[in-house]
């Protein structure tokens, strides 16, 4: 018989991180995201962000083009 964990720290499914960073995100999801500091760079990392918007991400954070 297994036995069941009773408490897990962890939340339930994949981490909010990694959730961002699928191109099936509903765009307004990840425009959300890109606004919320602790989840900005992983939004920015996701492949389906369209370019002007990638060009913006990355403007704000001081990167150079």
């Amino acid at each position: 018989m297994r036995m069941r964990q009773q408490h897990d720290p962890r939340p339930p499914g994949p981490q909010p991180h990694r959730r961002l960073i699928d191109p099936r995100l509903p765009l307004h999801r990840l425009r959300e995201a890109l606004h919320v500091p602790e989840l900005a760079s992983s939004a920015g990392a996701n492949p389906a962000l369209p370019e002007d918007e990638m060009a913006a991400v990355l403007d704000r954070a001081g990167v150079p083009a």
